[in-house]
């Protein structure tokens, strides 16, 4: 070895073991040991990246925050990185990686003039192929990860620095941490020295050290004996304090292997642990998505009214919860509190953005005729959405009469068809009503419904008697309801069976207590499954007196949709699935609610598809992945589809990510009994035995799905429109316009197969940016159109490839991730 360039850091976590105030702390009194090291030891050059912990120190210790400063101007404080913090690596979607560069990037910018060249993951649990695109047109060059170690299964024989290729055939420098990214107290110089010995063959090489997780960083004795092993070594190997970029710089990367996948599954069981986080992070992303695209729109018809301090608040919050250790469940329960806590703010935050744009984009609608109440539905999305929608409304008044209330619903003056349900309160008066009905939204535009009222003597009337099997046909789909299982045996569509008996089984796995799942990579161990429930349990479930209630049960049944009930129970733990089957359409919706008390446990919603021969798909940050068909516990996001050459079954999900497929069974994974912050060590016991110990996930959870067959040249399409309306649903208001403005419709529309993942003001206030992505593997001619700013643009999309857009009045131009014009 010729040189040796050594990467001083100090690896901190926000939030895991400990809450949010303490890691506050922590980094504070890094960062200023760190600083105190710097400037007495003229050598050493300290890095850290994660413009959340400067913003800390910035607020609380301002002299120290100057300090810093001071450091980065003399070169010996290195901004490496440059990302908000180190979020896990596979759930996050492509706008959220996004989002966690643009705004760390954008902050160490403004406050220090420096642009990382090198971006840094250490230590999260694998790393999505999405990212390596994401990365280019961010600006960098290099990538430093350290999972999946050179232990990990697959992993074997990855290289320690490579081209790393992402979907689109983009490419970056990607350089592993063979060694980890700290050496403990007081150990760096006799790790470093192993370090040079082991890896004597390199010309030059690069080491981390300091002390990490709860900060550390350098110490006064690292840094001495490191001066003392540099001085040994002067004329062997030339041993310099350094950041990554002069590393990399003397790298010829003209002979580097190229990998061609993405890296994971690392740590499997973080794809379910903590479930409460991830849907509430789901929920987060798609909201925020939400707000964002109708506050752009909203400010289009009134400019000025741009929210940008409360959508940073709301995307703040969206990037804490996505640090590695809170979103992937391996936390404290009260971090996990914490965490919790924190994406709801952050809800609260976007809900309010929504209801304010919503109120400017009702601009014009006109007042509502006597007797008539409006429903008025604001589709974000820049193509037309055909879907079943739900909405609330009051009465005018109590009525206590023996007639019931019914609706029409109109649009245009056209009735469409409609149902009234089962409202969410349980006040038995006919006053507050729930109607669901199927229409067709306008792109990006506000769509009025108007509800007539009457009073009818009709009652609902649900046949109870099914008999052993449950039909039920539309013009598109057949599907056989067992109900003596309560299970669907059937759905058959274009001609051919998508399914084999027991679709929609919850069955569960044995599991173990390490809330990563550090030693295997699958769990496929049944342990059993939920039963249908007698007729005594479910009406002791229930709480209901009826002697004839039964564990299935048609609970609604009109002009739109069939639902059906069914209870079950495993052991000490009950469960609920509905269904909905649609009068028009293919789409069933599948609403899962556990009430889980095992231990050690996973629980998955099990799909039987016809197709043994089937291969498996997941959607992951720009990009889709073959999974995994050996029940290796694979991740994805909104949606999953098994397909073979004939036909395709897709799943839709509203925030899960984990899955185990295999023979054509698609296994998602709902939940993991296991426990809060802990993992082995050793030899030793998992959990101390002296004492009661809460373990994850026990109770209520509830999950939605909607299972659909597609042709095989159809389904991609279907998949990314569909899962990106379940996710960033229309906002539904029944409200009371005052008649006055002028009515926009269409305010964008782009061509249906590409998604539009953002559209926001840009960051520096003229104009607007849209990302949109083609997530076909074919290159395809787009469209967009944005007739307010007067811009009809055609363009080309490569395959996965996401472009960006800045948009004024009749003026279009491609810039990158940061928002900077495209090279």
């Amino acid at each position: 070895m010729e040189k040796l360039y050594l990467l001083c850091n100090a690896h901190l976590d926000p939030i895991w073991q400990w809450q949010l105030n303490e890691g506050i702390a922590a980094a504070i009194s890094t960062f200023r040991t760190a600083a105190e090291l710097c400037e007495e030891h003229e050598e050493l050059v300290f890095n850290h990246n994660e413009s959340l912990l400067y913003k800390w120190v910035e607020q609380y210790e301002p002299e120290l925050f100057e300090r810093i400063h001071n450091l980065i101007k003399k070169g010996r404080w290195h901004i490496i990185g440059g990302w908000t913090l180190q979020p896990d690596c596979q759930m996050l979607s492509g706008e959220s990686f996004v989002r966690q560069i643009l705004y760390g990037k954008n902050y160490f910018y403004e406050k220090f003039g420096v642009e990382p060249k090198v971006a840094v993951n250490f230590d999260s649990f694998g790393h999505t192929r999405g990212l390596v695109q994401i990365l280019k047109k961010s600006g960098y060059k290099y990538y430093i990860f350290m999972r999946p170690d050179p232990s990990t299964e697959g992993f074997t024989d990855l290289p320690q620095i490579f081209h790393w290729k992402g979907f689109n055939n983009s490419e970056i420098i990607a350089y592993r941490l063979n060694t980890g990214y700290n050496t403990g107290f007081g150990n760096a110089a006799r790790e470093i020295e192993r370090y040079i010995t082991e890896n004597r063959d390199k010309r030059i090489a690069m080491r981390c050290w300091g002390v990490g997780d709860h900060g550390g960083g350098p110490s006064n004795k690292d840094v001495k004996d490191i001066k003392k092993l540099t001085e040994q070594y002067k004329d062997r190997v030339e041993i310099i304090h350094s950041d990554p970029e002069q590393y990399f710089n003397e790298i010829d990367s003209s002979q580097l292997p190229a990998v061609e996948k993405g890296l994971g599954p690392v740590f499997p069981g973080c794809y379910t642990s903590l479930i409460r986080i991830k849907q509430k992070h789901r929920s987060l992303e798609g909201k925020l998505t939400t707000a964002e695209k109708m506050a752009a729109a909203a400010s289009l018809l009134k400019p000025g009214i741009y929210p940008y301090k409360e959508l940073q608040q709301a995307f703040d919050a969206l990037m804490l919860i996505q640090f590695h250790d809170v979103l992937a469940g391996t936390c404290t329960q009260q971090s996990e509190e914490e965490g919790i806590r924190i994406a709801d703010y952050g809800l609260e935050l976007a809900e309010r953005i929504c209801t304010q744009a919503f109120y400017t984009l009702l601009s014009g609608q006109h007042k509502a005729d006597e007797g008539c109440i409006p429903i008025f539905i604001y589709n974000p999305q820049p193509y037309e959405i055909t879907d079943i929608f739900t909405c609330e409304f009051m009465l005018a008044g109590q009525n206590w009469s023996n007639k019931t209330t019914i609706a029409d619903v109109f649009y245009d003056g056209i009735q469409i068809p409609s149902q009234i349900i089962k409202e969410d309160s349980n006040i038995s008066l006919d006053w507050r009503k729930k109607i669901a009905f199927c229409a067709k939204l306008k792109p990006m535009s506000m769509n009025r419904f108007d509800l007539r009222l009457n009073l009818s003597d009709y009652i609902s009337q649900i046949n109870l008697e099914y008999g052993d099997r449950y039909i039920f046909e539309n013009e598109e789909i057949r599907v056989v309801l067992n109900m003596k299982t309560g299970l669907i045996d059937s759905y058959f569509a274009d001609n051919m069976e998508h399914l084999k008996l027991g679709g929609c089984m919850l069955e569960v796995f044995e599991d173990v207590a390490d809330s990563w799942l550090m030693h295997t990579n699958k769990l496929d161990t049944s342990a059993g499954c939920f039963r249908l429930m007698s007729p005594n349990e479910a009406r002791e479930f229930a709480g209901v007196e009826n002697i004839n209630f039964k564990p299935v049960n048609i609970i609604e049944d009109g002009n739109v949709f069939v639902e059906i009930e069914a209870l079950f129970r495993y052991n000490n733990s009950f469960s609920r699935i509905s269904y909905r089957f649609p009068k028009t359409g293919r789409e069933i919706a599948v609403s899962v609610t556990l009430y889980f008390q095992e231990k050690d446990k996973m629980v998955r919603l099990v799909i039987p598809t016809n197709m043994e021969d089937a291969d498996f798909f997941g959607q992951t940050a720009f990009g889709i992945e073959k999974l995994d068909s050996t029940g290796v516990e694979s991740v994805s996001h909104r949606w999953l589809c098994a397909s073979n050459q004939n036909h395709s079954l897709v799943l839709i999900n509203n925030g899960v990510y984990g899955s185990s497929n295999k023979e054509g069974v698609i296994r998602q994974s709902l939940l993991r009994s296991s426990g809060y912050c802990v993992h082995p060590i050793e030899n030793r016991s998992l959990f101390r035995q002296d004492r009661f110990l809460a373990r994850a996930d026990q109770g209520e959870r509830s999950y939605q799905f909607w299972l659909c067959s597609q042709p095989e040249s159809k389904w991609i399409a279907y998949a990314e429109r569909a899962s990106q309306i379940k996710n960033e649903p229309p906002y539904i208001v029944s409200a009371f316009p005052s008649g006055r403005g002028r009515v926009y419709n269409k305010l964008m529309e782009i061509t249906e197969t590409v998604r539009l993942d953002c559209f926001k003001r840009a960051k520096k206030g003229e104009g607007f940016i849209v990302h949109l992505f083609n997530p076909l593997s074919i290159t395809q001619t787009a469209t967009l159109r944005c007739p307010i700013l007067d811009i009809h643009h055609i363009f080309d999309m490569e395959p996965y490839e996401v472009k960006c857009f800045l948009l004024s009045s009749k003026v279009i131009h491609e810039v990158d991730f940061l928002e900077n014009p495209s090279v």
